[in-house]
């Protein structure tokens, strides 16, 4: 009878863990509770103060143009281009040697807004957007490599992006992306 028990308990025990091993996912609501959850509404505008400008405003911007996202020459970033009917509206920028900060800027190298986020190799992770007063924006609540909800400042969900789909709050498909 024992030996009856403790197989049945492996077996349990066994499934158990396997379910806690697959995918979560979240619902709007929950991925609000998260997003929001002990959330710095404004942040000092210290923390951003030195890149108000784009110092290499012209050298990223040929760079997109080449399609050249990722700088080897110091300082090492990241650039990815934003567009409206093929012209560059927008870029940010990542340094290497600190991911955990996005900085969004015109084609004129001003800074539009800021991003830090939470990430530290898992997710879930939270990417939160500041304007250049240090105030929030907007929050993107990242559930996995391919879905994230966005909500602006007053916790209205804004949208939804599952895998390379963007749907809007009404659960109507708008944009896509290339997922890299």
């Amino acid at each position: 009878m024992i030996r009856i028990l403790l197989i049945i308990l492996l077996l349990f025990n066994s499934s158990f863990s396997k379910e806690l091993q697959g995918k979560i996912t979240y619902t709007e609501q929950d991925a609000r509770i998260e997003a929001f959850r002990d959330l710095a509404r404004q942040v000092p505008k210290e923390m951003f103060k030195n890149y108000l400008k784009d110092e290499n405003v012209k050298e990223n911007l040929q760079n997109l143009k080449n399609k050249n996202y990722i700088i080897e020459k110091e300082p090492k970033r990241n650039i990815n281009p934003f567009y409206i009917l093929n012209n560059i509206v927008l870029y940010s920028v990542e340094y290497v040697d600190d991911i955990n900060k996005k900085y969004y800027y015109n084609p004129l190298g001003q800074l539009v807004k800021f991003e830090i986020n939470d990430y530290s190799g898992t997710y879930p992770y939270r990417a939160i957007a500041y304007n250049r007063f240090g105030k929030v924006i907007n929050i993107t609540f990242v559930a996995s490599e391919t879905e994230s909800f966005i909500f602006n400042k007053h916790e209205k969900l804004l949208g939804h992006w599952q895998y390379d789909q963007f749907y809007d709050k009404r659960g109507k498909a708008s944009y896509t992306r290339i997922l890299r």
